[in-house]
C-alpha cells in the first residue's frame, strides 16, 4: 500500500481515497487489530466511521464497496476524476407521449433517463493493487 501511494506521489499525484471490497477491508483491519490500535478510524459525512491509511503525506480514508472487484484495492485521486453529463434528467418522449398506460392496472408508466460518464483527466494519479487476500 505504501509503495502504491509513493509511486503515485512520485508521478505528481496524490491519493485521496482507497476503495476495496469488504473482505480486503477485513484483512486490513485484522492487521491493525494485532497492533491493538483502535485510534486509526475516521468519521465521514453522515456519521459513518471507517478505517484510514496513514502516510507521511496525511491520512487516506479506506472505504469498502460491495460492488468492488474482489482481491483489489483502488487508490484514487478524486480531484482528477470528473463527472460528465450530456444533459440533465428528463422523461423519455420518443413516441409522442411521456406517459404510457399500464395494461390491466389503473396506472401509468414513464421513463426517466440521463446520459452520464465518469472520466479521468490524469490517469497517472490513480492506482490499483491486485491479488490482495480477502479476509
Amino acid at each position: 500500500m505504501i509503495k502504491m501511494v509513493d509511486d503515485i506521489r512520485t508521478q505528481g499525484g496524490k491519493t485521496t481515497l482507497i476503495t476495496t471490497t469488504l473482505g480486503v477491508r477485513r484483512s486490513y483491519f485484522n492487521l491493525l487489530v494485532q497492533q491493538r490500535q483502535y485510534s486509526n478510524t475516521t468519521e465521514f459525512e453522515g456519521g459513518f466511521r471507517g478505517l484510514k491509511f496513514t502516510t507521511d503525506n496525511g491520512d487516506i480514508p479506506l472505504i469498502s464497496d460491495i460492488d468492488c472487484q474482489p482481491n483489489r484495492m483502488y487508490f484514487l485521486n478524486e480531484k482528477a476524476l470528473k463527472y460528465y453529463r450530456e444533459n440533465d434528467w428528463s422523461f423519455m418522449d420518443r413516441d409522442g407521449s411521456k406517459w404510457q398506460r399500464v395494461i390491466g392496472f389503473d396506472a401509468y408508466d414513464a421513463t426517466l433517463y440521463t446520459y452520464r460518464q465518469l472520466g479521468c483527466h490524469r490517469r497517472n494519479s490513480q492506482g490499483l493493487v491486485r491479488d490482495v487476500i480477502e479476509g
